[in-house]
């Protein structure tokens, strides 16, 4: 019984080392994220070379229109892609390459629909839409080549998802009366209005 306890006690201390782990890590998380810092790079220092050979690729090739755009889905400018691989980055970094196309997709979807902003500068900063945006964290986003090959699959062959489907979130579906499930991605819930 003694050593029970002794066990016991030893496995609460690691357990409420952990959670103070933990919340501090969160804590610098958000510090680091809101002044700019790569936090990438200090979650995950093993890819860090790689991912700062992404970044470099980026500023060669973010700009970049080539020929394929012509006969693309969607016609962007240099600028949006951009801003859409901010927002990806933010939104969906971790998540599959399936994943991030999804959140493309309904970024386009929302520009492609009567019922938000026709470009997609104002898709994403129309208000109370994209958490990233109302941290103030898009402007701090560094994305990866990742990102830039998602969004230009989805530029250039279309929508993921089906046009109905505007609303992405992580976690659960959304509750609202109406709102139809689509499909989970990894832990993000896809849904919309069926029209």
């Amino acid at each position: 019984m003694k050593e029970q306890k002794k066990n016991f006690k030893k496995l609460y201390k690691k357990q409420k080392l952990i959670s103070f782990i933990y919340i501090v890590n969160t804590i610098l998380f958000v510090v680091l994220a809101i002044r700019g810092i790569n936090i990438d790079i200090l979650i995950n220092p093993v890819f860090a070379n790689t991912e700062l050979i992404q970044e470099k690729e980026n500023i060669i090739t973010s700009d970049v229109i080539t020929d394929e755009e012509e006969s693309s889905a969607y016609k962007i400018t240099a600028e949006e892609r951009q801003l859409l691989a901010k927002l990806l980055w933010c939104e969906a970094r971790g998540e599959s390459y399936e994943c991030q196309k999804a959140v493309i997709s309904v970024v386009m979807n929302r520009v492609c629909s009567n019922e938000f902003p026709n470009n997609i500068t104002d898709v994403i900063y129309q208000e109370n839409q994209f958490e990233p945006v109302a941290l103030g964290l898009i402007d701090k986003a560094t994305p990866y080549k990742t990102q830039y090959d998602a969004i230009d699959e989805i530029i250039n062959n279309g929508s993921s998802v089906p046009e109905w489907v505007c609303y992405f979130r992580a976690g659960h579906h959304f509750n609202w009366q109406e709102y139809e499930p689509f499909c989970k991605i990894d832990n993000t819930y896809f849904g919309g209005f069926e029209r």
